[in-house]
């Protein structure tokens, strides 16, 4: 029978799967609403301020309540909260109805959600590894964060 521990990591690794599929949809649908509009440069970069804005605002608040509550359920949290934001904004573009303040809305709720959810994906790294591969896990979450701001 797994643990507990085992059990949380394997669901985590499905929700995981599921929201970057639903943050890949969601930024596809980001950069169809941006390429539509003549201010291109004007929009990325409003874009990336949007999106930065809740994690210097947030993440310092995200990381004690991280600590304070339980940390699976905020990262469920989280979680859900990017995909309903994704599939929200993946539903406007699909139906043409996309303006660019739903891009900056649809940045700021995802900013406002990745803020909460790192430090809680920091946070469990521990209690789901053994300790002797503790290092390996830490470089590959920060790997695989980098490599989805990427795409």
């Amino acid at each position: 029978m797994r643990s507990s521990a085992a059990r949380s990591a394997i669901s985590a690794t499905r929700s995981t799967r599921a929201t970057i599929s639903a943050i890949f949809s969601a930024c596809v649908g980001v950069v169809t609403v941006a390429a539509s509009r003549r201010y291109l440069a004007r929009i990325s970069s409003g874009v990336s301020g949007f999106r930065m804005l809740p994690f210097l605002v947030l993440t310092p608040l995200a990381g004690v309540v991280a600590d304070r509550t339980d940390r699976r359920w905020l990262l469920l949290y989280s979680q859900v909260v990017l995909l309903a934001s994704a599939v929200a904004m993946g539903v406007l573009v699909i139906l043409g109805r996309a303006e660019v303040w739903h891009l900056f809305a649809f940045t700021l709720v995802t900013g406002m959600a990745w803020a909460f959810n790192q430090p809680v994906r920091h946070a469990l790294i521990p209690s789901v590894v053994p300790r002797g591969a503790l290092a390996s896990a830490v470089a590959l979450n920060s790997t695989g964060m980098q490599f989805t701001k990427v795409i």
